[in-house]
């Protein structure tokens, strides 16, 4: 599934689901493609379950986006998500995003477990790449408190020369669990953890202590080892750090072939080896 087929159009989208429509997305291939502000997978207003699926936001002239969920309370699980890149033509000063998370009041949450979320981008060019961003809606009250789970997720900044794991945009979005993740340090990112949109954490054990003891705890910071990154074979090798490293809780049966997960420490990422 693509949203563009040709051309460079503004907005292109592979999959949008919006106030309270659809009910699951499992085993597609989907990409936003090309254009301006290309998104793979756009959720507002759902709780879409959303298994299996490699998805790309594309090669943007702007900003790309593999997932944006917007005040929704989708289940992301088992996923390869990528911000996208580009095969030549790539545009300097674009910014690749893995998955941007806006949160309002209400208690409307994601839960992503299990998934290797990518912000993508171009090799070796003038671009801005995060994985996870968290920010407020638009013009909504803020959330109260922190929202949004994040278990056993292979997180990588990507290939672009500024590059940032994880982002609170600002101090009025915090995740409410964060644990047994890898801030996978690919490519040196500037931030494993950009906290409250100013306070710059490159260290794992301050991420892990970010004045929330109960909700960041035991996350890693290793290579996963990925088959092949080059050609987005995102299955982990044997010895990978992220083997045995997750939490049962939450965690999905099956990973991304469906092959059965341990029931009691099960591997950080989409594949369980």
């Amino acid at each position: 599934i693509q949203g563009s087929s040709f051309g460079s159009p503004d907005v292109s989208i592979g999959v949008r689901c919006g106030r309270g429509s659809c009910a699951r997305i499992e085993g597609n291939t989907i990409t936003g493609r090309g254009g301006n502000h290309p998104y793979g997978l756009w959720l507002e207003n759902t709780g879409v379950f959303v298994a299996d699926n490699s998805i790309a936001g594309g090669c943007p002239t702007g900003a790309s986006y593999g997932v944006l969920s917007v005040n929704a309370w989708p289940r992301l699980e088992n996923n390869v998500i990528s911000g996208g890149t580009c095969n030549g033509g790539a545009s300097s000063g674009a910014v690749y995003t893995g998955l941007l998370v806006r949160l309002a009041d209400g208690g409307n949450e994601p839960d992503v477990h299990s998934n290797a979320i990518d912000a993508g981008g171009s090799a070796g060019l003038a671009c801005t790449g995060v994985a996870v961003r968290l920010e407020p809606v638009p013009g909504a009250t803020p959330p109260s408190g922190p929202m949004a789970v994040f278990r056993n997720d292979i997180l990588r900044a990507g290939l672009c020369t500024t590059n940032r794991v994880f982002i609170e945009a600002d101090a009025t979005v915090d995740p409410r669990i964060l644990e047994n993740n890898d801030f996978d340090p690919f490519n040196a990112p500037d931030a494993l953890y950009l906290d409250e949109g100013v306070t710059t954490l490159t260290l794992l054990v301050d991420v892990n202590g970010l004045g929330r003891p109960t909700t960041s705890r035991l996350n890693i910071s290793a290579d996963p080892l990925f088959v092949n990154y080059g050609i987005g074979n995102l299955h982990i090798n044997p010895g990978s750090p992220c083997d045995g490293a997750g939490t049962a809780a939450g965690a999905p049966p099956v990973d991304m072939d469906d092959a059965a997960r341990s029931t009691t420490s099960p591997d950080i990422g989409a594949d369980e080896i």
